[in-house]
Protein backbone atom coordinates (compact mmCIF):
# COMPACT_ATOMS: atom_id res chain seq x y z
CA UNK A 1 0.00 0.00 0.00
CA UNK A 2 3.01 2.20 0.80
CA UNK A 3 4.41 1.77 -2.85
CA UNK A 4 0.61 2.33 -4.59
CA UNK A 5 -0.48 5.40 -1.67
CA UNK A 6 2.94 7.04 -1.29
CA UNK A 7 2.54 7.47 1.90
CA UNK A 8 4.24 5.78 4.80
CA UNK A 9 2.23 2.07 6.09
CA UNK A 10 2.92 -0.25 8.24
CA UNK A 11 1.69 -3.72 8.91
CA UNK A 12 -0.52 -4.54 12.23
CA UNK A 13 1.29 -4.91 15.07
CA UNK A 14 -0.26 -8.07 15.24
CA UNK A 15 -2.06 -9.73 12.59
CA UNK A 16 -6.00 -11.10 12.75
CA UNK A 17 -7.20 -8.37 15.13
CA UNK A 18 -9.33 -7.00 12.67
CA UNK A 19 -10.05 -3.11 13.47
CA UNK A 20 -9.28 -2.98 17.04
CA UNK A 21 -5.64 -4.23 15.78
CA UNK A 22 -5.61 -1.44 13.12
CA UNK A 23 -6.37 1.05 15.77
CA UNK A 24 -4.01 -0.60 17.89
CA UNK A 25 -1.02 -0.24 15.93
CA UNK A 26 -1.98 3.55 14.63
CA UNK A 27 -2.33 4.75 18.40
CA UNK A 28 1.52 3.59 18.62
CA UNK A 29 2.75 4.92 15.89
CA UNK A 30 1.17 8.14 16.42
CA UNK A 31 3.12 7.43 20.08
CA UNK A 32 6.18 7.03 18.79
CA UNK A 33 5.64 10.51 16.12
CA UNK A 34 4.87 12.64 19.57
CA UNK A 35 1.39 12.96 18.00
CA UNK A 36 -1.61 12.82 20.71
CA UNK A 37 -4.03 10.25 18.73
CA UNK A 38 -4.93 9.27 14.98
CA UNK A 39 -8.08 9.70 12.99
CA UNK A 40 -9.06 6.01 11.89
CA UNK A 41 -10.61 5.79 8.37
CA UNK A 42 -12.34 2.60 7.32
CA UNK A 43 -10.37 1.80 3.66
CA UNK A 44 -13.87 0.71 2.50
CA UNK A 45 -15.36 4.01 2.95
CA UNK A 46 -14.90 6.37 -0.06
CA UNK A 47 -17.50 8.44 0.19
CA UNK A 48 -16.06 10.24 3.55
CA UNK A 49 -16.23 13.75 3.16
CA UNK A 50 -13.13 16.47 4.05
CA UNK A 51 -15.88 18.36 5.62
CA UNK A 52 -16.69 16.06 7.60
CA UNK A 53 -13.34 14.84 8.98
CA UNK A 54 -12.91 18.25 9.67
CA UNK A 55 -15.79 18.25 11.83
CA UNK A 56 -14.71 15.50 13.50
CA UNK A 57 -11.09 17.10 13.96
CA UNK A 58 -12.79 20.17 15.91
CA UNK A 59 -15.25 18.89 17.66
CA UNK A 60 -13.99 18.54 21.11
CA UNK A 61 -10.48 19.19 22.34
CA UNK A 62 -10.87 17.10 25.38
CA UNK A 63 -12.96 13.71 24.55
CA UNK A 64 -10.81 10.78 24.45
CA UNK A 65 -12.45 10.02 21.05
CA UNK A 66 -14.96 11.65 18.73
CA UNK A 67 -17.56 9.20 16.62
CA UNK A 68 -19.78 10.19 14.39
CA UNK A 69 -23.42 8.60 14.39
CA UNK A 70 -25.13 7.34 10.99
CA UNK A 71 -28.44 6.06 10.18
CA UNK A 72 -27.07 2.68 11.31
CA UNK A 73 -26.01 4.07 14.57
CA UNK A 74 -22.32 5.45 15.70
CA UNK A 75 -19.68 4.55 12.98
CA UNK A 76 -16.36 4.12 14.87
CA UNK A 77 -14.51 3.11 11.66
CA UNK A 78 -14.63 7.26 10.72
CA UNK A 79 -13.52 8.49 14.54
CA UNK A 80 -11.05 10.72 15.88
CA UNK A 81 -9.13 8.09 19.06
CA UNK A 82 -6.40 10.22 21.04
CA UNK A 83 -4.11 8.12 22.96
CA UNK A 84 -6.15 8.44 26.09
CA UNK A 85 -7.61 5.81 24.64
CA UNK A 86 -4.46 2.80 23.84
CA UNK A 87 -4.94 1.33 27.56
CA UNK A 88 -8.32 0.24 26.73
CA UNK A 89 -7.60 -0.30 23.39
CA UNK A 90 -4.51 -2.84 24.81
CA UNK A 91 -7.76 -4.73 27.22
CA UNK A 92 -10.08 -5.39 24.46
CA UNK A 93 -6.96 -6.73 21.87
CA UNK A 94 -7.10 -10.40 23.13
CA UNK A 95 -11.02 -10.23 25.20
CA UNK A 96 -14.04 -11.11 23.88
CA UNK A 97 -15.26 -7.64 22.85
CA UNK A 98 -12.92 -6.05 20.20
CA UNK A 99 -15.65 -3.95 19.01
CA UNK A 100 -15.30 -0.45 18.15
CA UNK A 101 -18.60 0.90 19.29
CA UNK A 102 -17.85 -1.25 22.63
CA UNK A 103 -14.49 0.51 22.67
CA UNK A 104 -16.07 3.96 22.48
CA UNK A 105 -18.93 3.59 24.76
CA UNK A 106 -16.00 2.43 27.25
CA UNK A 107 -13.77 5.52 26.85
CA UNK A 108 -16.85 7.97 26.48
CA UNK A 109 -16.17 8.83 23.15
CA UNK A 110 -18.14 12.47 21.96
CA UNK A 111 -20.81 11.46 19.57
CA UNK A 112 -21.59 14.16 16.70
CA UNK A 113 -25.03 13.56 16.04
CA UNK A 114 -27.14 12.43 13.19
CA UNK A 115 -28.39 16.19 12.65
CA UNK A 116 -24.81 17.74 13.29
CA UNK A 117 -23.15 15.36 10.28
CA UNK A 118 -26.28 15.81 7.83
CA UNK A 119 -25.33 19.80 8.26
CA UNK A 120 -21.72 18.50 6.51
CA UNK A 121 -22.60 15.65 4.88
CA UNK A 122 -25.12 13.29 3.54
CA UNK A 123 -25.52 11.00 6.00
CA UNK A 124 -27.67 8.24 4.10
CA UNK A 125 -24.45 7.63 1.76
CA UNK A 126 -21.33 9.24 3.75
CA UNK A 127 -20.56 5.75 5.74
CA UNK A 128 -21.52 3.45 3.18
CA UNK A 129 -19.16 0.65 3.12
CA UNK A 130 -17.97 -0.94 -0.25
CA UNK A 131 -17.07 -4.38 0.16
CA UNK A 132 -19.32 -6.02 -2.86
CA UNK A 133 -19.44 -5.20 -6.51
CA UNK A 134 -22.70 -3.89 -5.98
CA UNK A 135 -21.58 -2.00 -3.07
CA UNK A 136 -18.73 -0.42 -5.14
CA UNK A 137 -21.03 0.26 -8.63
CA UNK A 138 -23.40 2.10 -6.21
CA UNK A 139 -20.87 4.54 -4.54
CA UNK A 140 -19.29 4.63 -8.49
CA UNK A 141 -22.72 5.97 -9.44
CA UNK A 142 -22.56 8.69 -6.22
CA UNK A 143 -19.26 9.96 -7.01
CA UNK A 144 -19.79 10.11 -11.05
CA UNK A 145 -21.17 13.65 -11.88
CA UNK A 146 -23.12 12.47 -14.79
CA UNK A 147 -25.72 10.41 -12.32
CA UNK A 148 -26.10 6.93 -12.03
CA UNK A 149 -25.21 4.41 -15.36
CA UNK A 150 -28.07 2.46 -17.16
CA UNK A 151 -28.38 -1.35 -16.50
CA UNK A 152 -26.40 -3.53 -18.59
CA UNK A 153 -28.66 -5.06 -21.28
CA UNK A 154 -28.74 -8.69 -21.11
Amino acid sequence: MEAALGLPARPDLEAGLGPIGGLWTALQWAGDRGDDGVLLLGCDMPLVSEDLLRTILAWSDDAPAVVPVGPEGPEPLCALYRSTCTPEVERRLHSDDRSLRGLAEAVGAALIGEEAVARVADAQTTFLNVNTVQERDRAEDLLDPRGPRAPASP
